[in-house]
């Protein structure tokens, strides 16, 4: 005989909680404006100008969460993080000398609390 309905109901719930890592401030302006401008010319780099604005402000946006709702900042996430995927495939970004070798980024852990480790990306 199956069992009763009421007794499946009163099953409780559990979520998990994931939280949001923490961000720190990085320029990715001026190492990309100054790469442009030495390796094509400060024409190029003004041409870009409207672009790199953009950028910049998607990351300053996320640094300091303008408007906290789930839906905004899953907007924000996903423009900055096609921006991102734009910059990775159209400039060298290594710490080889040739490189933008300059960015490195504070990746913090959400769910451990040792410091954080600073790492130039491959």
């Amino acid at each position: 005989m199956a069992a009763p309905l009421t007794s499946l109901s009163s099953t409780t719930n559990i979520m998990l909680a994931i939280f949001e890592k923490k961000t720190t401030f990085v320029d990715l302006y001026r190492p990309l404006h100054n790469y442009i401008a030495f390796n094509y010319s400060e024409r190029e780099a003004q041409n870009l100008e409207d672009d790199l604005q953009t950028l910049k402000q998607y990351r300053s946006d996320l640094e300091r969460q303008p408007d906290p709702t789930p839906t905004s900042r899953r907007n924000l996430l996903q423009n900055y993080f096609k921006v991102l995927c734009l910059v990775e495939t159209r400039f060298p970004i290594s710490p080889d000398k040739d490189h933008i070798n300059i960015i490195t980024f504070t990746w913090n852990d959400a769910f451990n609390l040792y410091p954080p480790t600073v790492t130039n990306p491959p």
